[in-house]
């Protein structure tokens, strides 16, 4: 016997990846590149298998209408019994819902609508659901010849079964999570009334009928339709998040240490405002008002400002243990920990490999930054590397940072820059403006860069770096996710944009060490955002996934 094709292989692999692909973006919105992206190879595998999208798109439609109709074939061969058994266990399992892939997914739909523009689409979905009305027509004429029910016109009654079947299935995809429980009782209600015309007998055989229709649906969970993304298509959402904006877990001490910057010498390095920011969260956090606080730390010396400030810093501290318990409950698969004591990060970093990475604050004025970015990500370990203009006083595209972008550039790691308005009023406001990201993004067209903090209040000049450089991300850091919503608050154009052309540039990190706020808190009102659901998953799990995939 001949080798087998290699191309009998690899093209249902290739299909395999654009289902999932055409998952998050749809048809029009699935490329080639993102497909080979999806794969890890370079784009010109894809067309030498396929010669252009509308052709893998063909390819594609044919491969899931055809492995649906394998999978009910192959499921309903396995099993001899009477027909009106299997009728009664057939309609049970459609209309209970208990298998998600037949009640059709997002790639079925987008399929169904791409029909109305490419003939041979339709076509392809008329032949799948002819087939499936001939196998209803002969379990209804197999059933009626049995004399185990009576009925007149077996297609008719197919056509019906399919209509409520579809239509139902069209509703549940339109209203989505909006009337979960009305939903389940049209289906029940559907099954009721298509048990009834059919004059199904219940007597000895519902025992034998509920007995199939468990080992039908065990069989038909467990068939592979197009890998296991095909079944958990319909339950879709964000199950996982990486997080790129966590702090050190904080002890009572080092917690105390930050507040009595704020309280022994407000005015010291310009940090009076943060008071302001942060300060109420904070104090809330400790049961009382900022003004309350304020009033409590008036007239201290600075040893009995420690002292009061231990006693009160309790519920802003938090074990190891406790900050990855939080980190599971809300479902983070990594964090990446960001302080300026580098040491401090990699040592605990290095405890917990598999759920942190760490980022490296870079010194731009000491000796040899481009040495020090060296050694942050070879010799301790760092993921990613911070230029902050905050931190240094320079804007981003000075050319202290320059030794820094190049270093990274060339150890693949990408560089997070301090990118928003700052409120130290002893440094500029705008010594974060995106413009120098831009100049930046400019000077290195292939570096990863990711503006950190979102560029408020500079959003619509943000938006048009990151639309000028693929290689410039945005995460929303240390900004209450609630307000990227709120009308008039600046964040407008950018969640426009998220939502569309910035899709796949958008990354998450909470900021939830100086927020004053618990991470759930800041998770859920993250997920509340008027988002497409791809879109969230992409802001809050598979951008970041592949950013940190590229190193």
């Amino acid at each position: 016997m001949g080798r087998k094709d290699i191309s009998d292989r690899r093209k249902p692999e290739i299909l395999g990846h654009a289902y999932r692909v055409v998952a998050r973006e749809g048809f029009v919105g699935a490329t080639i590149t993102q497909i080979a992206k999806e794969m890890g190879v370079n784009s010109g595998i894809l067309i030498h298998y396929f010669k252009n999208k509308e052709e893998l798109t063909l390819a594609l439609v044919d491969y899931i209408l055809e492995k649906t109709m394998e999978s009910f074939k192959r499921t309903i061969a396995q099993y001899d019994a009477p027909p009106e058994h299997l009728l009664d266990a057939l309609i049970d399992i459609y209309f209970d819902r208990e298998i998600p892939a037949l009640t059709r997914g997002s790639v079925f739909w987008s399929c169904y609508a791409l029909g109305f523009r490419k003939p041979s689409v339709k076509v392809a979905i008329q032949n799948m659901y002819l087939e499936f009305l001939k196998t209803i027509i002969r379990y209804l004429e197999d059933a009626g010849k049995a004399d185990r029910i009576k009925i007149i016109d077996s297609e008719q009654i197919a056509f019906v079964f399919i209509s409520m079947l579809e239509g139902v299935g069209f509703c549940r995809m339109t209203f989505g999570d909006t009337a979960p429980e009305k939903i389940r009782q049209t289906y029940q209600i559907f099954k009721k009334m298509l048990k009834e015309l059919l004059r199904l007998p219940e007597g000895d055989s519902k025992s034998d009928s509920l007995s199939l229709r468990a080992h039908l649906s065990e069989e038909m969970k467990s068939d592979d339709l197009i890998g296991s993304d095909y079944i958990a298509e319909s339950d879709q959402g964000t199950k996982q998040i990486i997080d790129l904006r966590l702090p050190l877990p904080l002890s009572v001490e080092a917690v105390a240490e930050r507040l009595k910057i704020l309280f022994v010498d407000p005015k010291k390095n310009g940090l009076a405002n943060y008071q302001h920011i942060y300060g109420g969260k904070w104090a809330e956090s400790m049961g009382m008002s900022l003004e309350e606080l304020k009033q409590q730390m008036t007239g201290l010396s600075e040893k009995e400002m420690t002292k009061k400030l231990v006693a009160l810093a309790k519920p802003l501290s938090t074990t190891p243990k406790a900050f990855l318990k939080q980190l599971d409950e809300n479902s983070v698969k990594w964090g990446m920990i960001f302080s300026d004591d580098n040491v401090k990060t990699a040592d605990f970093v290095s405890r917990y490999p598999e759920r942190l990475k760490g980022m490296a604050l870079i010194n731009a004025h000491g000796d040899n930054p481009a040495h020090q970015t060296e050694v942050a990500v070879k010799e301790m370990g760092f993921s990613a590397v911070y230029a902050s203009p905050y931190h240094d006083r320079l804007h981003a595209d000075d050319p202290k940072f320059y030794p820094i972008y190049a270093k990274a550039l060339e150890l693949k790691v990408p560089v997070f820059i301090y990118t928003a308005m700052n409120y130290n009023k002893s440094m500029p406001m705008d010594i974060g403006h995106p413009k120098f990201v831009d100049n930046v993004a400019m000077s290195f067209p292939d570096l990863l860069i990711v503006a950190s903090l979102g560029g408020w209040p500079w959003v619509n000049e943000m938006v048009g770096v990151a639309r000028r450089h693929q290689n410039v991300f945005i995460d929303t850091s240390f900004h209450r996710p609630k307000h990227l919503a709120t009308p008039d608050s600046g964040w407008g154009m950018l969640m426009q944009f998220a939502n569309t052309l910035l899709q796949d540039q958008m990354l998450f990190g909470s900021g939830v060490g100086d927020m004053g706020l618990p991470l759930s808190t800041i998770i859920n009102e993250m997920k509340a955002l008027p988002l497409k659901e791809s879109v969230m998953q992409k802001w809050l799990y598979d951008n970041a996934a592949h950013l940190f995939r590229q190193q």
